[in-house]
């Protein structure tokens, strides 16, 4: 849960020093969000109800600071605070403005705007601003939002809507946010919510306040009436196909550090078997590897409950065996498979690609993870596990994994489709640790070509063989070193044994069962013995080559 906090538009607050001083107090205790009203005018006497007092009267006497001034101020000010209208009446505004306005803040506050949105209340207020009819207002309400979208999205663009058009115009920059920034709709009605439904990133309530307590069992009843419409309306961008029987993966790019800014969204990796679920509606299941090889009968039992739903779905994620506290590890998924120990396969879902006669790759990630959380939770099934997410926490999430053992994280940008091939759009960053090992030899891919380091290290006084170090071997002196070292011809597995003393700097990615290293990276030579002709130490970068090492193990 986040918390966010409401900035004054008005009263002895609402000042200058005010507004700052809240907003970064707010920033440094690590809140998440500033909420900002939106009122321009006050009628002397309003014949308006306000919904959020007991008495139907608004509090304010006329004074206001503007929205959009309150948050240029913020932004400039903050770095992390998340900047939410709370919410701002579309009605009164010109679409355009509005849309570069919004687009702007975001460019220059580096994407931390959430659009709050509302139809408004006070027809006096729309009188006094010349807006369209208030009468109007829920369907001005909407084609603004469409026009919003439209053009943060596309350039040129035109528009012929029934209350306001435009032909061949440029709206540029677009906001930093992918495919814009997200839309909060506000009120309770079931106009709000339909609109929230079709045109919303998500639903903005307002409760504990004597006029609109929004006790519990009301707010479930509107959150059940929000599943309804959103299943109605069903996902944007999602295109009628039957169902596909072979699927190009998406492949996450390596990246060394998790990508920073709050239009990412980062989950947990989980160290398994990488399994696309074809389900038919008639409960057969097909399990597709990446390779495209059939994997149903080794891993079926996960969705054993999922079969008798009656949907076609087709669902991407990861086959694994969590431990008790919910890490994965390969070694654990290959005892369970030496075991036959089926009951403790689990399956992680972090992308939901088709859906009822409906291929969902085109829809924005946020949309198709969304309507995958629902799926799941409406059928049950204990060893089907959502992958959940976070916006714009990817440092503190990647912490979080490596201090628990686990293998990395996974960041995809928002507002992305599903690419079905090797993408920016995806990063993956690896836990790793650093140490020191003993060469006790190597293998040859060709003359004078290094295929891999065999390495050791020493425990309770024996020096104990730790796997192989197959990738950071570009620089000088390597290949002089190893030759000037060797003790002997190949052994039977085709290793060049050498004189001891070599000792290495190696990045890995945790160890397989049994303690052997993953994915050993060269960092440095540190020590060598002293022979005829002696190479210098050297190091490299090795993030360079992180990405021709997951190339070779095909993650």
């Amino acid at each position: 849960m986040r918390y966010g906090f409401y900035l004054p538009t008005r009263g002895p607050t609402a000042t200058r020093d005010g507004i700052l001083a809240l907003a970064r107090e707010g920033e440094r205790l690590g809140l998440h969000s500033a909420m900002i009203a939106d009122h321009i005018v006050f009628p002397v006497e309003s014949r308006s109800t306000y919904p959020y007092t007991v008495d139907g009267k608004h509090p304010g006497v006329g004074d206001a600071l503007e929205t959009f001034s309150i948050l240029g101020v913020v932004a400039g000010a903050t770095e992390r605070l998340r900047l939410v209208t709370s919410v701002l009446v579309l009605p009164y505004r010109n679409p355009v403005l509005t849309a570069k306005m919004v687009a702007s803040l975001d460019v220059l506050s580096g994407g931390r705007v959430t659009l709050g949105v509302g139809a408004g209340w006070l027809q006096e207020e729309f009188e006094a601003l010349d807006s369209p009819a208030f009468e109007a207002r829920g369907a001005v309400t909407d084609e603004w939002i469409a026009i919003f979208r439209q053009l943060w999205s596309q350039s040129p663009a035109s528009f012929d809507g029934r209350f306001y058009r435009y032909s061949d115009i440029r709206c540029e920059p677009f906001p930093v946010q992918k495919p814009y920034p997200p839309i909060w709709v506000g009120g309770h009605s079931r106009a709000a919510l339909r609109r929230t439904a079709r045109h919303g990133d998500g639903w903005h309530t307002v409760g504990a306040v004597a006029a609109s307590p929004l006790p519990p069992q009301e707010m479930r009843a509107h959150l059940d009436t929000l599943k309804q419409l959103t299943e109605a309306e069903g996902p944007s961008g999602a295109t009628p196909l039957a169902l596909p029987t072979t699927i190009r993966l998406a492949i996450a790019s390596s990246s060394a550090r998790p990508p920073e800014g709050n239009d990412w969204l980062h989950e947990v990796k989980y160290d398994g078997h990488r399994i696309v679920a074809v389900l038919d509606g008639r409960g057969g299941l097909k399990l597709i590897s990446r390779n495209g090889r059939d994997r149903t009968p080794l891993f079926r039992t996960p969705f054993r409950d999922l079969l008798s739903c009656g949907r076609e779905i087709v669902l991407d994620g990861e086959i694994a065996v969590p431990d008790d506290r919910g890490v994965t590890h390969i070694g654990y998924l290959q005892d369970a498979l030496d075991g036959r120990q089926p009951d403790r396969l689990a399956y992680f879902a972090f992308d939901l690609l088709f859906l009822d006669g409906h291929d969902l790759r085109r829809c924005p990630i946020e949309e198709r993870k969304a309507l995958l959380r629902r799926v799941l939770d409406r059928v049950r099934c204990p060893r089907l596990v959502f992958v959940d997410h976070v916006f714009g926490w990817g440092a503190e999430l990647f912490e979080h994994v490596s201090a628990i053992g686990a293998e990395g994280i996974v960041s995809k940008r928002a507002g992305s489709l599903y690419s079905g091939k090797a993408t920016r759009d995806w990063r993956k960053t690896k836990c790793h640790a650093t140490g020191r090992f003993i060469v006790t030899g190597f293998q040859e891919l060709a003359p004078s070509r290094i295929e891999a380091l065999h390495v050791a290290e020493e425990r309770d006084g024996e020096v104990v063989g730790v796997g192989q170090v197959r990738f950071g071997f570009a620089g000088k002196g390597l290949w002089a070193i190893l030759h000037e070292l060797r003790a002997g011809s190949l052994d039977r597995a085709g290793v060049v044994p050498i004189e001891p003393g070599l000792v290495v700097r190696v990045k890995y990615f945790g160890r397989h069962k049994g303690g052997a290293i993953r994915d050993g990276v060269l960092v440095a030579i540190i020590d060598q013995p002293q022979r005829r002709q002696v190479a210098p130490a050297w190091s490299c970068d090795t993030d360079a080559v992180i990405a021709a090492m997951d190339a070779a193990d095909g993650i």
